[in-house]
């Protein structure tokens, strides 16, 4: 099992985490998402809309554990990858944190 984190619920991490559900079920995929991470944490509970169409709705994060901070989150949770979905002018500052913890970033 590798257990994973999403960073950054914009419109983008929002629609990552919708398809998270469509590949663990379509792939029966070894992957588990542990956490989620935004420095707003209204984007917890925030509707979206993207030029990628599709779902709008709220997500339902109640299973997960969430931060507004990603040093904390990479102190505390046990990660095999994240998931780096922030704004372009910060993904490399984000993605080095990763890094530099010994954690595979998808960005």
């Amino acid at each position: 099992m590798l257990n994973f984190a999403i960073i950054g619920l914009g419109g983008l991490g929002k629609v990552h985490f919708r398809n998270y559900f469509e590949i663990k079920e379509k792939f029966k995929s070894d992957i588990n998402l542990v956490a989620l991470c935004d420095v707003d944490e209204t984007q917890f509970t925030k509707e979206i809309t993207t030029n990628l169409g599709g779902d709008t709705a709220p997500i339902d994060v109640s299973a997960f554990k969430l931060y507004t901070d990603v040093d904390e989150l990479l102190a505390n949770e046990k990660l095999d990858f994240v998931n780096v979905v922030v704004p372009t002018y910060e993904h490399s500052t984000v993605t080095l944190k990763v890094l530099n913890k010994g954690i595979s970033a998808l960005c």
